[in-house]
């Protein structure tokens, strides 16, 4: 399966993001991961994978007629409740969604629409107040706060993830394992911070997340804290950074084409009902 989802590293992120995550966080696996493959004369044509509670992602590239064979096996599997959402290009979802309501009478509906971007060279940091630095150990609970405001103003109820169940993801890419988190600095006041996940190099990294309280906004600390993490990511040689942008925030679109990240494709968060 790995030379199917190396042949698109862009639009295969987030199975990526799923795979690289156990290899380098296996102690945050509430509970056991769900990964199928769909092939065609000896050949891999698609993938899908499952980390309750993330969600469901179908790879962008498997063939239409694959999708009832993932979702009959889901269903086999006894995996039908887990299956609360679903992230993936607006054609990947919005197939699936009619298909697994027709296996199971619950239908979907769209949380959010976004964008995918990624960026192939080390950006320019622009000139705003303060400075960059890693976080530390030390920065804990504060990026714990900001990790659930984040979650909080991004999702809503959508995805709700308890603080101790975050704590270890969190910790994790403080210590480098499987990323990093950046913060900005202005007179000695974190006033903004931005992750990444990544594996090892050079494979590409994904920023997320990028969160600057709102009082502070406005004031570019967004886009000096996201240029900057971008700059460690090369710098750590990362061939590439990819991040998601709500499409109905046009400040950030608009911060990130500055940046010099590029549009790649249009995509979908969405949401099943419920059983």
């Amino acid at each position: 399966m790995r030379g199917f989802l190396e042949s698109d590293r862009t639009l295969n992120v987030l199975l990526w993001a799923t795979i690289e995550a156990m290899q380098a966080r296996p102690e945050m696996l509430l509970r056991a991961p769900y990964l199928a493959a769909v092939e065609c004369g000896g050949e891999v044509v698609g993938a899908c994978s499952l980390l309750p509670p993330n969600p469901l992602v179908v790879a962008p590239h498997t063939p239409r007629e694959a999708l009832p064979l993932l979702a009959d096996d889901l269903l086999a599997c006894g995996r039908a409740e887990q299956v609360t959402q679903m992230s993936g290009p607006v054609d990947v979802v919005e197939a699936f969604m009619a298909l697994w309501r027709k296996r199971t009478g619950r239908g979907g509906a769209p949380v959010m629409r976004e964008r995918l971007y990624r960026i192939d060279a080390a950006p320019d940091v622009p000139a705003v107040t303060g400075q960059f630095r890693p976080a530390v150990e030390a920065d804990m609970e504060l990026l714990l706060d900001w990790s659930l405001a984040f979650n909080a103003e991004t999702w809503g109820e959508h995805l709700r993830v308890e603080r101790e169940v975050l704590r270890g993801g969190v910790l994790a890419r403080v210590q480098r394992r499987g990323g990093g988190i950046g913060l900005w600095v202005d007179g000695g006041e974190v006033v903004s911070l931005a992750g990444y996940g990544a594996g090892d190099p050079p494979a590409p990294a994904r920023l997320a997340p990028v969160y600057t309280p709102p009082p502070l906004r406005g004031r570019g600390y967004g886009s000096a804290v996201t240029a900057a993490l971008t700059r460690a990511v090369f710098d750590a040689g990362h061939a590439a950074c990819m991040l998601f942008t709500d499409l109905s925030n046009p400040t950030s679109n608009h911060i990130y084409t500055a940046i010099g990240y590029r549009p790649v494709a249009d995509w979908m968060h969405a949401r099943f009902e419920t059983a």
